[in-house]
């Protein structure tokens, strides 16, 4: 069995789930929170996109297609930083480009 991958939730994206949370109730927390531990087994599941224009950013939708999950996927750390949890568009605007 392979080794879990850290998963780390920087400090804004976790203000943004606490706004969720507030706006639509901790039931939608917990499904996000699952999502987001479901990259522990496989950072690029089914669905996963990567970022055109970026080296190591991903997305995933969650709660309903509501909301994307932007994390970047850091390879030689077995490491995934969770950086954004949004409605689109804004999901997308001042990432990190090449």
């Amino acid at each position: 069995m392979a080794s879990l991958w850290k998963i780390e939730i920087l400090t804004t994206a976790q203000r943004e789930l606490d706004q969720i949370a507030d706006t639509l109730g901790n039931d939608v927390r917990k499904e996000i929170l699952e999502d987001i531990l479901d990259l522990q087994d496989d950072p690029r599941p089914a669905g996963s996109v990567h970022l055109r224009g970026t080296k190591d950013f991903y997305r995933i939708y969650t709660y309903r297609s509501m909301y994307r999950i932007v994390y970047r996927v850091l390879f030689g750390k077995r490491t995934v930083l969770v950086e954004r949890i949004r409605p689109r568009p804004s999901a997308y605007s001042g990432l990190d480009r090449w």
